[in-house]
């Protein structure tokens, strides 16, 4: 929305300008910022969401998807999406949509396939396209501009595993090329990659990666593939520190420290000690991981004591399969109740009374300060079936208590309690929550939650709002997302107007879905609210932070009200990932704002922008104390 006369009329009606009412002791002639904005909040009861697919070119494209990254590859300003067609990791598979203007409507945007990017390069000789699961964007070599990690995953029955793990390198315009040399993330064994999440876990200005894994053999064994750690070394290039870092895990199934299967893996400093800690959400409701970094170069897994391994209701006696397997033994046990399904098959099993086996589906572990009380909060987000019985669990929000260290614990909200709560009864319900995102939608200063409940055919989306009281209230079909079956989906504000939009897939042959149809939801509220949006750029390596600030700290405060957001590479499940540009709702309040910015680099540099303008994007530069708007 960057039309003129929009323009215009938001400057129309600005709280104040530079020449007329100046900051209180600040001389007329040394205010170099723009003009004051001020919005008085949305009017009327529109939804929030319009569905745009037709005017954003995905129904022209017919276009389809399974996992979706959000990334801005050619360094505009603008969010582009790299998109996985399918789950499978086979080649002409993945397409990338360039966000560009539209042709026809002024001031909006459309996708356009991006070809010629290089994305799909492969070291096979005489042989074209990238066999890859899901993609992972971060600025690798930091020269400014974000590269692709080109993740991988086979099923033992695949017959060639076609192209291993890969780091592709982007000249600043959205073109990719190989690494000379060979991959140096690429594994040994048949890679089963799930998630991961690029950080700075030794703050040394060069950006490392956090790789997790499935089951080796999914269906016939618990057994999964080790996880890894690798540093970056500056360069593109990075080298495996697994062990060193302490996070090599056991074979055998069924311990803390076995090799388990990951849905989501995710960083952030849980701990506010500055630096980013590790965490996997692992499926088959086995426990999930919490590595703490002790900021010498290794972690150390409290998920138990921090309670991020699940929650506390291991009663398995209303598990369905195990009340078969207890039917089925009567000399092993005694049956507390009648099974509610048909134990006539064969293969029931005693594992579901197993400690493992007595947490939840978890999909992803997701970071974000909720409750504005300055850490960074979860939510766990859960596959939960009725068959599993209660001890199986559900999404939660996991407040944190604020301690360093092995002190760091975190409190279960049930979904009564928080308010993100689906009464399910009896044995015959699936809750299917695979994809989620922490998001001020309205932006009135409270973050708010999408949840993407798609996996079975009587599951939809679920948008919950935020209250004052900090509980949550379901909010989706009143703001035009009436949406059954959600699959993966990005948020990110694709037209720089000022708030968060949603392009989501959905999930073929469930509900009415016949194909794995993209769309796209235009946000029309947020904007009436005040905004401000945040770019960072760091110095770079030896003492500076990593170009793109990943993993920085950004306050902002108005109002009376403190904000805090992590900036983040991966956030959970096959290529979940956010735009880097951080953007906060002001709500009501169009007041000048005041910025914090924790730099992640070796002194952990923490530098203050006092009455920034409200309703702009905005860039800060490491060291320099100039604020540089972008626009409006």
């Amino acid at each position: 929305m960057r039309i003129l006369l929009i323009a215009l009329a938001l400057l129309a009606f600005s709280c104040s300008s530079k020449s007329s009412n100046p900051d209180a002791g600040t001389d007329p002639g040394d205010d170099d910022r723009p003009s004051a904005i001020c919005h008085t909040g949305p009017m009327g009861s529109a939804p929030a969401f319009v569905n745009a697919t037709e005017e954003a070119g995905f129904a022209a494209l017919d276009a389809i998807g399974f996992y979706l990254t959000a990334a801005d590859l050619d360094g505009d300003g603008y969010t582009d999406l790299i998109v996985k067609k399918n789950g499978t990791s086979q080649r002409d598979t993945q397409v990338v949509y360039h966000n560009v203007p539209h042709p026809t409507l002024r001031g909006k945007r459309a996708f356009e396939p991006w070809t010629g990017t290089g994305i799909d390069l492969n070291r096979r000789e005489g042989v074209t396209g990238r066999a890859v699961s899901f993609h992972q964007a971060a600025d690798v070599d930091n020269d400014g501009d974000l590269d692709i990690f080109a993740a991988s995953y086979f099923q033992d029955d695949a017959s060639d595993l076609l192209d291993r793990q890969e780091i592709l390198l982007n000249d600043g315009t959205g073109r990719f090329s190989l690494i000379a040399g060979g991959s140096t993330v690429a594994t040994p064994e048949r890679p089963t990659n799930s998630a991961a999440s690029f950080l700075d876990f030794d703050r040394d200005g060069k950006l490392d990666l956090f790789v997790a894994d499935w089951y080796k053999t999914y269906g016939l064994s618990y057994e999964a593939n080790q996880a890894r750690l690798y540093r970056g070394l500056g360069d593109g290039t990075f080298t495996e520190v697994t062990s060193q870092a302490g996070l090599a895990e056991v074979a055998d199934i069924g311990r803390r420290d076995s090799r388990k299967p990951a849905y989501g893996a995710s960083a952030c400093d849980l701990d506010g000690d500055g630096y980013p800690d590790l965490m996997k959400a692992n499926y088959g409701r086995q426990w999930n991981d919490l590595y703490l970094n002790l900021g010498d170069g290794t972690f150390e897994n409290i998920a138990e004591s921090a309670h991020v391994d699940g929650d506390d209701n291991h009663d398995f006696h209303d598990n369905q399969m195990w009340l078969c397997w207890c039917k089925l033994h009567p000399n092993d046990c005694t049956l507390p109740a009648q099974p509610q399904i048909d134990c006539s098959q064969s293969g029931w099993s005693a594992d579901d009374e197993r400690p493992f086996r007595l947490n939840g589906n978890t999909w992803e572990l997701l970071c974000a300060d909720y409750d504005q009380d300055g850490d960074l909060d979860l939510l766990s987000l859960e596959v939960a079936h009725g068959w599993a019985g209660q001890s199986s669990d559900r999404t939660q929000i996991l407040q944190n208590n604020g301690m360093r260290g092995r002190e760091l614990t975190f409190a279960r909200l049930s979904g009564e309690q928080s308010g993100v709560n689906r009464p399910r009864a009896g044995a015959f319900w699936n809750e299917g929550d695979i994809w989620a995102a922490w998001l001020d939608y309205d932006n009135d200063g409270l973050l708010d939650l999408l949840i993407h409940e798609g996996a079975y055919p009587e599951n939809r989306l679920y948008l919950f709002r935020q209250q004052a009281d900090r509980t949550f209230r379901d909010v989706a079909l009143q703001n035009g997302l009436d949406l059954p079956n959600p699959g993966a989906a990005a948020v990110a504000d694709f037209d720089l107007d000022g708030d968060l939009d949603l392009v989501t897939s959905v999930v073929p042959g469930k509900g009415t879905w016949t194909k794995g149809s993209l769309l796209y939801f235009r946000n029309q509220l947020g904007e009436h609210n005040n905004w401000i949006r945040i770019d960072l750029r760091g110095a770079g390596p030896p003492d500076g932070a990593n170009r793109l600030g990943m993993g920085a700290w950004v306050k902002v405060t108005s109002g009376g009200r403190t904000q805090l957001w992590e900036v983040t590479g991966g956030d959970g499940r096959f290529g979940n990932q956010k735009e880097l540009a951080l953007t906060f709702g002001l709500g009501r309040v169009c007041d000048d704002v005041d910025i914090e910015v924790r730099w992640p680099n070796r002194s952990l540099t923490v530098q203050r922008f006092e009455k920034v303008r409200a309703n702009y994007r905005i860039r800060l530069t490491e060291g320099s104390d100039k604020v540089e708007y972008l626009g409006i």
